[in-house]
């Protein structure tokens, strides 16, 4: 349970490391260190309150390695895994009717550690019920290193996960088939229809393609929820959505002769949480200088131009690229410039493929009061302001 989740012993490193630790190890066995962070964890009493908010350790330093624990004998910690990541605190934290699961960068050494320590608890005939109504997905929705594996997902069976994620992130976080997985999760709630934004792989030389997908199952990303408030006491989900418009380009694939018909169309919002304000008199420079600043060797840009002609239409104004032979860039960035506004803005492709979407079970479900259970169309209540 404690080799650091690395096949094969222990990698030489310093001594002095702290051991892998969870809540679950008897108080009279702690550590002076251990005792001080499940003190700091301590919820001061609030007077009238009987749902007292509980902090748990499900792991700590699981990538560190006890070598040796014989009775009587101070036992030496090495470092049996050199990502840090899988060291991640994992926190649960209950209280009131509901409980949240705060992961980290934990990856799949860290989840082995604590499904290890799940089982030497039912050995010893110790209850630990780990199943956990809102999940923060570890490492921004990482498709790598086990981050988000199936066997986490299903150890505690949430009603709700959440998304921690910037814009564009450079490490194509988050990862399409973490979303995928999610969604298929039979214990995730029904809500409203929303999207979330994330990375899918275009080839095996790397190459992602930022999207968006609209669902009604309870997923939801900072991106595109904005601030997200939890609260351990109802079934509600608070968020500051941003506004929401679909812009679209229609291609003409009739071949250019006459008689042909519209038979692609693109789909894109635009981010309004983000907005460069151009000056007036020095509009394109602005433009060149914002591209400048995002353009690299594995970025290639489109920009489009707002119409006047009809609403949340739009033409292609230019594309940049730099020269990388015959790669395909990592990400393709979309920017939307309103003229009338002096705004420039971020756009993001909505994924419209409606089979997908149908075969995920995304399709919303027959009305159904909210109550207990997931996959069954229960609800989980969600409020959005609109900025």
């Amino acid at each position: 349970m404690a080799n650091g989740g690395k096949e094969g012993g222990m990698a030489p490193s310093p001594e002095g490391y702290a051991r892998p630790y969870s809540s679950s190890i008897d108080e009279a066995v702690r550590t002076e260190t251990e005792r001080k962070i499940e003190a700091a964890l301590q919820w001061e009493d609030v007077e009238g309150d009987i749902h007292t908010p509980v902090f748990q350790v499900l792991s700590m330093n699981a990538g560190h390695a006890v070598e040796s624990m014989l009775s009587g004998e101070p036992y030496v910690v090495h470092r049996a895994n050199e990502d840090n990541n899988v060291s991640s605190i994992v926190l649960r934290l209950s209280g009131g009717q509901n409980s949240v699961l705060l992961t980290g960068d934990a990856e799949k050494p860290t989840w082995a550690h604590i499904i290890a320590t799940q089982k030497l608890l039912e050995i010893r005939s110790i209850e630990r019920d780990l199943k956990t109504d809102y999940v923060l997905l570890s490492h921004h929705g990482s498709g790598s290193n086990g981050a988000t594996s199936r066997e986490f997902l299903e150890l505690f069976q949430p009603k709700s996960c959440f998304l921690s994620v910037g814009r564009h992130m450079r490490y194509h976080h988050p990862a399409q088939a973490t979303i995928d997985s999610v969604l298929s999760l039979q214990s995730l709630f029904h809500t409203n229809s929303h999207s979330v934004s994330y990375f899918s792989k275009k080839d095996q030389k790397d190459t992602h393609k930022h999207k968006r997908r609209h669902t009604r199952r309870a997923l939801f990303s900072t991106l595109n929820s904005g601030h997200i408030h939890l609260d351990l006491n109802t079934d509600t989900v608070l968020t500051s959505q941003v506004k929401k418009d679909t812009y679209t380009e229609e291609e003409d694939l009739s071949g250019g002769g006459g008689g042909g018909g519209i038979a692609s169309v693109l789909k894109f919002e635009p981010d309004y949480s983000k907005v460069y304000i151009l000056p007036k008199t020095k509009m394109q420079e602005a433009i060149k200088e914002i591209v400048g600043g995002l353009l690299t060797p594995k970025t290639n840009i489109t920009l489009w131009r707002k119409t006047q002609s009809g609403k949340n239409k739009m033409t292609q104004l230019d594309h940049y690229a730099q020269s990388h032979g015959d790669e395909d860039p990592d990400v393709q960035l979309h920017l939307l410039l309103d003229e009338a506004e002096n705004r420039l803005y971020f756009l993001e492709e909505i994924d419209t493929d409606e089979e997908e979407e149908a075969e995920r079970g995304e399709k919303s479900p027959p009305p159904a009061e909210s109550g207990s259970g997931g996959g069954d169309g229960s609800q989980v209540s969600v409020e959005s302001k609109t900025e």
